[in-house]
């Protein structure tokens, strides 16, 4: 597997609460998509991919870093329109699969995750169960990670063999 290029992504939040970053990853076979928004920005996530040639039938895997609405809002739609598999650390797979932002969280109430879920559009059809489980979970921080060139390296070393499995397929 061959990375030739990685394309920043950067989408918007609702109500101008900031942007969220996914990194679409252009390799021999195809692409690879770190993380995918939210879903109320869907419109703006597809017409990056198409400015970078990614096709429903090249997009091979969805790595999510973690199941927050803002990073897991597109996975499931972008499953069924290009077949990708998605991968994610397990322990925070109860989120996407229940809709609930602080299923593994220590503190939350049902009033802040209502909020979250409209604030963010993950309704029941964002819903999803993922495909392959990563080993390693990430929280992205500014001081670790300072480029998508140091992101996808990061990746790499850790998940190559999960990447290279499902690029094979």
């Amino acid at each position: 597997m061959t990375m030739r290029k990685i394309i920043t992504i950067s989408l918007p939040l609702p109500y101008k609460l900031g942007t969220v970053n996914c990194y679409l990853i252009e390799i021999d076979t195809g692409h690879i998509l770190i993380d995918t928004g939210c879903s109320n920005n869907r419109n703006d996530l597809e017409k990056e991919f198409e400015s970078a040639d990614c096709k429903p039938e090249n997009l091979r895997l969805i790595i999510l870093t973690h199941g927050d609405f803002d990073h897991t809002g597109n996975a499931a739609y972008l499953r069924e329109k290009f077949g990708a598999k998605i991968a994610m650390h397990r322990d925070d797979s109860g989120m996407v699969e229940r809709g609930d932002m602080f299923w593994n969280r220590r503190k939350g109430n049902i009033l802040l995750g209502l909020i979250a879920r409209i604030l963010f559009g993950f309704g029941k059809k964002e819903r999803f169960k993922p495909d392959l489980y990563r080993i390693f979970h990430i929280r992205t921080s500014p001081i670790l990670i300072v480029s998508a060139e140091h992101y996808f390296l990061f990746l790499k070393l850790f998940s190559f063999f999960l990447v290279a499995t499902c690029v094979s397929q």
